[in-house]
């Protein structure tokens, strides 16, 4: 057996000359290959978690949209940082609308501050301004409805 490993010489060979295997003179660890991933640098790590909350029905239809194997997480950031927000500008007719809302409820507002601090105030007069503001209201309708 040590014949045919190299340790014993052969026949024929000079007689007690054994081919010893080299011996390490210093004793060194193992360099151990680091198991894991690797380290990402510090900025491109992801350190600020954000939760969300679904119904039932939200999350199987994040689930049928997103890959098999792709985290929820990944999905829903994937989707968040690829696409664009549209934000739609407020048309000026309804510009104008939401100024003559607003003088509106100035009105609503001071009739009831007239009513509610004791002042002598004619219901007639009151009536008739709630009659305008109707009309006005239902003008503003029928825009907004086109």
């Amino acid at each position: 057996m040590l014949r045919k490993i190299g340790l014993l010489p052969r026949t024929g060979e000079m007689a007690g000359a054994l081919r010893l295997p080299t011996i390490r003179t210093q004793w060194r660890p193992l360099k151990m290959a680091k198991l894991g991933r690797k380290k990402l640098p510090e900025e491109q790590r992801r350190q600020h978690p954000i939760t969300c909350r679904l119904t039932d029905n939200e999350l199987d239809e994040l689930e049928a949209k997103k890959p098999q194997k792709m985290p929820n997480g990944e999905f829903i950031r994937f989707l968040a940082l690829s696409q664009r927000l549209k934000i739609k500008k407020v048309p000026a007719v309804n510009q104008t609308l939401r100024g003559e809302l607003g003088r509106i409820g100035n009105n609503i507002n001071q009739i009831a501050w007239a009513l509610n601090s004791g002042r002598d105030v004619q219901l007639d007069h009151v009536i008739n301004v709630l009659i305008a503001l109707q009309a006005k209201l239902a003008t503003i309708r029928r825009e907004l409805a086109g």
